[in-house]
């Protein structure tokens, strides 16, 4: 029974280690094969050099991250993993070995042809090498050869800022054949070619609405082969109408507040005019000093200049008001209006008895007030009788009532003027440029 168990422990271990054995064969197999299909190979030559044929490079982006967008230096960066796939015959291994394909260690990598790939409007870009470079190729069996690499790149985005913040921008990326003339090498985009699924569609100041791709033409007097992909972004106006569009709106409207004000009140109103106009002026420096100083007139611009040309024309308007007081244009007129009565005092003659009447309050001596006239402040009149004569009173010859001055005129008028003119801006100001960035959006999205 012992011996028996001893003899299937030795078939056991038999079995394995001829098992062990022909993996480790299988694996010198590869290795000796990877490098005798290497060893003729020159990575300096493209595919289908001999041929004459250019060789066809198709690309896909795997967007990582989107951010950092500067109107200031007109740049963004992006975090991408570019695949490219070709094919070169030299690599054809099918139907030589089993094994679909070889995954190679980033140190062989430089030993196989890769495309001279670069980008035009790149500014800085890097590789990532944590904790080794983060490069990946794959050879199959068919000779097809795939080349993933991940960077992070800071490209320029040239924008168009005449609309903002109410604006929409194309951001690109252009991929290009630095030495390669479309005769041996030629880029174009796979199925899909963008995948940006782990990209935020809403950036803080953006939000990506599209996302497209295209063939480019170059600058070179080579005809090289480029394609590129466009970043379609629509700008958030949220913070802008919190920090610029609302508080630019109080401001103005403070500074209407010295139209109700009195003339007579200059340390007032001149003290709101002032500090209205600095305000307006620091708020007008601090929105435009993340932007780069561009030649022509942006929407922001527009708004802030009209903003500020209400408060000054409400500051001008009283030292207007200060002029005509100066040349005696408020002095109070008068016209003909509801009877005014006068006080009038009356001596009796000799031989003449006043009786008092109890119609009316004696207000002095011969004098009363009457309780039921049209008005019934401050009028004095003469109440008196005679001896077999009936009560009379003594009208004054004229009425009068004071009339509007040229002052109050001009205050009454701006209440009305200054609004009315600043409501009609608006109106025409956020119907203007709403419905040209909507358009703009849709135009981006079909």
């Amino acid at each position: 029974m012992a011996c028996r168990s001893y003899f299937c422990c030795a078939i056991l271990l038999s079995f394995m280690w001829w098992d062990l054995t022909n993996a480790a064969n299988r694996v010198k197999r590869k290795a000796d094969f990877l490098k005798a299909l290497l060893y003729d190979y020159d990575y300096q030559i493209p595919p289908n050099y001999e041929s004459d044929q250019p060789c066809n490079v198709t690309m896909k982006l795997f967007i990582e991250s989107f951010h950092s967008i500067s109107e200031t230096d007109m740049q963004f960066v992006t975090d991408v993993i570019i695949e490219q796939r070709w094919v070169d015959p030299r690599l054809d291994f099918s139907g030589v070995i089993e094994s679909p394909f070889f995954e190679l260690d980033t140190k062989m990598m430089n030993r196989i042809w890769v495309p001279d790939l670069y980008i035009p409007n790149e500014k800085s870009a890097y590789f990532h090498e944590l904790t080794l470079p983060n490069k990946m190729l794959h050879l199959h069996s068919n000779g097809s050869v795939v080349y993933k690499a991940r960077i992070t790149l800071t490209a320029a985005c040239y924008m168009d800022l005449r609309k903002y913040p109410l604006d929409t921008q194309i951001c690109s990326l252009y991929f290009q054949s630095f030495s390669y003339s479309t005769s041996n090498v030629v880029f174009v985009w796979g199925p899909n070619p963008i995948n940006n699924k782990n990209v935020k569609k809403t950036l803080p100041k953006f939000e990506i609405i599209n996302t497209t791709v295209a063939e480019c033409s170059n600058t070179f007097e080579v005809n090289h082969t480029c394609i590129s992909v466009h970043f379609h972004l629509a700008r958030n106006p949220g913070f802008y109408l919190l920090h610029v569009y609302i508080p630019s709106i109080l401001i103005v409207i403070i500074s209407w507040v010295s139209f109700w004000l009195s003339k007579d009140a200059v340390t007032a109103r001149a003290s709101l005019g002032i500090l209205t106009i600095l305000t307006m002026t620091t708020q007008t420096t601090s929105s435009v000093a993340s932007l780069p100083k561009v030649s022509y007139i942006k929407a922001i611009d527009i708004w802030m200049v009209v903003c500020l040309g209400f408060v000054f024309a409400a500051f001008l308007e009283y030292a207007v008001l200060q002029v005509l007081i100066r040349r005696n244009s408020c002095t109070q007129q008068t016209h003909l209006s509801a009877p005014v009565y006068e006080e009038v005092v009356v001596v009796p003659t000799e031989n003449e008895t006043v009786t008092e009447e109890t119609g009316g309050e004696p207000v002095s001596n011969n004098l009363y007030c009457v309780n039921d006239g049209p008005i019934k402040r401050n009028i004095g009149v003469k109440m008196m009788t005679y001896e077999n004569q009936e009560p009379y009173f003594s009208l004054p010859d004229h009425t009068k009532t004071p009339k509007l001055t040229v002052c109050a005129g001009l205050d009454i008028f701006s209440r009305v003027i200054f609004p009315t003119s600043f409501i009609s801006f608006n109106l025409f100001y956020w119907i203007y440029f709403s419905s040209s960035a909507i358009l703009d959006q849709d135009i981006h999205t079909s």
